[in-house]
């Protein structure tokens, strides 16, 4: 059984995932970390997102939009789907996790399947328009949790990592 795993980061305060089709904090700890993670494995990604972010490299980008003149389109190193049934059938039989990497809509299709969460907490209270579905203790378990990392240079807000499994029914 494939794992569906969401990775983003969110203000601890008020859930805010971006602001203006803008991530509202610069943390290269947390690019590290996403790109741990998610390096060769699949990642489905909403099509604003991708056209904001791009092709990820040595992952299979796969871009779920609801255009269907965008979803037709073919690109060699994406495969363009207009359902999430498309998007997780694209994925090889062989994959043990998918990755789902935003943006909001794209989050909240996959959280109610999703069986893992990998969350970094960020100290911004600052403005946002763009959230990460709510995270219920009674739904997840908190399975990891890094060191705090505060503010430095290439850091622009102090954060943490963490890691939810799904709680069993």
């Amino acid at each position: 059984m494939k794992k569906i795993s969401l990775i983003s980061a969110v203000s601890r305060f008020n859930s805010a995932i971006g602001y203006k089709t803008l991530i509202p904090w610069k943390l290269s700890n947390d690019i590290k970390w996403f790109k741990r993670i998610t390096v060769n494995k699949p990642v489905i990604v909403g099509r604003t997102t991708h056209e904001i972010i791009g092709k990820l490299p040595m992952r299979m980008n796969i871009v779920l939009s609801r255009d269907q003149k965008t979803s037709e389109s073919k690109e060699m190193d994406r495969i363009w789907v207009s359902s999430v049934e498309q998007a997780l059938s694209s994925v090889p039989d062989k994959t043990k996790e998918i990755m789902i990497i935003g943006g909001e809509k794209i989050y909240r299709l996959f959280f109610p399947i999703a069986n893992r969460l990998y969350i970094t907490y960020v100290d911004y209270q600052g403005k946002g328009d763009t959230f990460f579905p709510s995270i219920s203790k009674k739904d997840w378990i908190c399975s990891y949790v890094s060191r705090t990392i505060d503010p430095d240079r290439n850091n622009s807000h102090r954060h943490v990592h963490k890691i939810f499994k799904k709680r069993k029914p």
